[in-house]
């Protein structure tokens, strides 16, 4: 399954769902980084049973799946929409991209945007053909064709006396001044989407329907399209008929919001900030979900707007704080004449540890706690893909990076210091027997993979200091080693053993 991503800086894109737990959200920890109204880590899609679900991490905007705020575990299928802050996710399947999905210009639909020339191209074959039948008509009742048809000139009678009309033989008939309402003689056959001017095409089976994203800063305002309500914003609007539509956003607390949309020339490609009203007080802060108090009322958490009447008409003093964060006290003032917006950065306690194997596929323990297993990375290096772990509070751990197959250089252990708002980074190197090598001459080596190039010859790693290379018409058979296979092996070269 994929994901692609229908509005913001990276619409169009798509993101494959190839890991078991795939995790959205602003941190750069996870799969896919999100900005715009996201939390640090703000939901997961997984596979449970066989079935594709996604899970509301405790993100402070939620997560909305086809326009319904979500509250425990929901499954997904293709088509299904995933509003993510001021986002947008279309499911889909691998079958569903047939080529590559380049960028979406502004103010189009990633559907639109693919058929959007071929239109163009369309719109200018039926203006020619059109043209040219205009052309054509003329040619026959005015132009050279018109002479051609004419009979020859007939003497005018005299002026005076009655004037007497001569019998005319059938095929020497005069054109006729005005065009009797006879059928026309067949043309030939006109575009398949040629169509009357001023009119609207029908929609045709194979174009996609219009559709459009509403986002607003900040997220959760009502949107009504034409006087009927659609969603909260990220709204997802499909089925939009073509011409002008009336886009109202209201929530409680800002102005209401009208603006006027042409489908599909002009739909809106950002979000639309809505303006706080008077009296309120708005507070936001870095990470989002801080909790906010004034003395000992809590108020709620960010982000959060305050209504008139919820702070007094004086300045108060507000804490707000934030697990693993240094609290924070600010002064606010509810105003009348004024809203009143409150920004605070919160300074984390915590550190984070970033752990990169080689190869990849190791366990890592802080402790004797598990934190996981390092992903496949770069594929020439066996270098894996870092495997961050966060909310470590400031001090010394004990680090263990363990592969499953075991063996004497399989393992690694050392102590690693956390410090308070930053990220330590470690790369272990483990020696792990992971490929086995059957040569035409019957003997068969055992080491770690370290490089196979064009030419299909191996360099296998048979000891941490030593290394062989064997060549593609050497080798019968290369074969990964199975746990089964790594307990029945030899025991190592002396030298095998890891510094």
């Amino acid at each position: 399954m994929k994901l692609r991503v229908l509005n913001g800086p990276q619409q169009g894109h798509l993101f494959e769902l190839a890991k078991p737990r795939f995790t959205i959200g602003r941190d750069a920890e996870n799969d896919l980084v999100l900005t715009d109204g996201v939390s640090r880590r703000h939901c997961a899609i997984a596979v449970e049973g066989g079935v594709l679900v996604i899970e509301d991490l405790h993100s402070t905007n939620g997560v909305r799946v086809n326009g319904q705020k979500i509250t425990d575990l929901r499954p997904l299928k293709a088509g299904d929409h995933v509003g993510i802050g001021n986002y947008v996710l279309l499911v889909m399947t691998g079958d569903e991209v047939t080529e590559p999905v380049a960028s979406v210009a502004p103010g189009e639909t990633p559907d639109a945007a693919a058929g959007g020339s071929a239109t163009w191209v369309k719109a200018l074959v039926v203006v020619l053909l059109l043209a040219l039948a205009g052309a054509g008509g003329w040619w026959f009742a005015w132009g050279p064709g018109a002479r051609q048809l004419a009979p020859a000139a007939v003497t005018p009678a005299p002026a005076s006396g009655p004037v007497a009309t001569p019998p005319v033989a059938p095929e020497a008939s005069p054109v006729p001044a005005v065009i009797p309402e006879t059928p026309p003689p067949p043309a030939a056959p006109a575009a398949a989407d040629a169509v009357p001017a001023g009119t609207i095409a029908p929609a045709d089976d194979q174009a996609p329907p219009l559709m459009a994203v509403v986002a607003s800063e900040p997220v959760g305002a009502t949107v009504s399209v034409d006087g009927e309500p659609r969603g909260v914003t990220p709204a997802f609007l499909r089925n939009l008929t073509p011409g002008r539509h009336t886009i109202t956003l209201t929530l409680p607390g800002y102005e209401e919001l009208t603006r006027q949309i042409q489908a599909p020339l002009a739909l809106p490609d950002r979000p639309y900030e809505l303006r706080q009203l008077p009296g309120t007080v708005r507070i936001t802060s870095d990470p989002i979900g801080a909790s906010v108090r004034f003395g000992a009322r809590v108020l709620g958490q960010t982000p959060l707007l305050l209504a008139p009447g919820q702070l007094p008409p004086f300045v108060c003093e507000l804490r707000i704080a934030a697990d693993g964060y240094e609290p924070v006290k600010v002064k606010a003032q509810a105003s009348e004449s004024r809203p009143e917006q409150v920004n605070v950065i919160l300074k984390s306690k915590l550190g984070s540890l970033s752990v990169t194997s080689v190869p990849d596929g190791c366990d890592v323990f802080v402790g004797d706690t598990f934190m996981g297993r390092t992903a496949a990375g770069d594929e020439v290096s066996r270098q894996s893909q870092p495997l961050v772990i966060s909310g470590l509070p400031e001090g010394d751990y004990e680090l263990k990076v363990v592969h499953p197959l075991g063996g004497a250089g399989a393992r690694e252990k050392h102590t690693v210091q956390i410090t308070r708002g930053r990220t330590k980074a470690e790369t272990v190197r483990l020696w792990v027997r992971d490929t086995e090598v059957l040569l035409t001459d019957g003997t068969k080596h055992y080491g770690m993979r370290v490089e196979v190039n064009t030419y299909g010859d191996i360099v296998l790693a048979i000891s941490p200091k030593k290394q062989e290379r064997f060549l593609k018409p050497q080798i019968q058979r290369i074969a990964p080693v199975t746990p089964e296979m790594a307990r029945r092996l030899p025991p190592p070269p002396s030298d095998a053993v890891a510094p």
